[in-house]
């Protein structure tokens, strides 16, 4: 957030749908405690992950349009970018896996979420705020 100096519309409604989409999450992981792990609950599961992803897609690029290049160096956004795609591909893979292996579904979903356990960035990019 700090490369956006002011809050515009559209930064706010991104902000409101990516919280409304994480809300969904203790109601997603209720439903597959209380199943075990069934198919159906893992895959609803995991598309929540796709919609938050989506959400946090856009909240990131309208973010990113206020930076200058002084302040987010187009490698870092890139590489900031680059790190957002992943997880959705991954998302969505998780997604489509569930129907095969519920357990191997709900890994996946966990393993993706490592991409974003630790916010900095490769030491190289350091010094671009990261």
């Amino acid at each position: 957030m700090r490369f956006a100096p002011r809050a515009t519309t559209r930064l706010i409604w991104w902000n409101f749908a990516h919280l409304f989409m994480i809300s969904l999450l203790p109601v997603t992981t209720a439903w597959i405690a209380a199943t075990r792990l069934a198919a159906a609950p893992v895959f609803v599961y995991a598309l929540v992950f796709v919609f938050i992803e989506i959400a946090y897609l856009a909240f990131e690029r309208t973010v990113l349009t206020q930076a200058t290049v002084r302040d987010f160096a187009p490698e870092l956004r890139r590489v900031v970018q680059m790190r957002s795609y992943v997880a959705l591909g991954l998302f969505c893979s998780a997604a489509v896996v569930t129907f095969w292996s519920p357990w191997v579904g709900f890994g996946l979903v966990c393993c993706v979420l490592l991409i974003y356990l630790s916010p900095r960035l490769p030491r190289q990019f350091s010094d671009s705020g990261g």
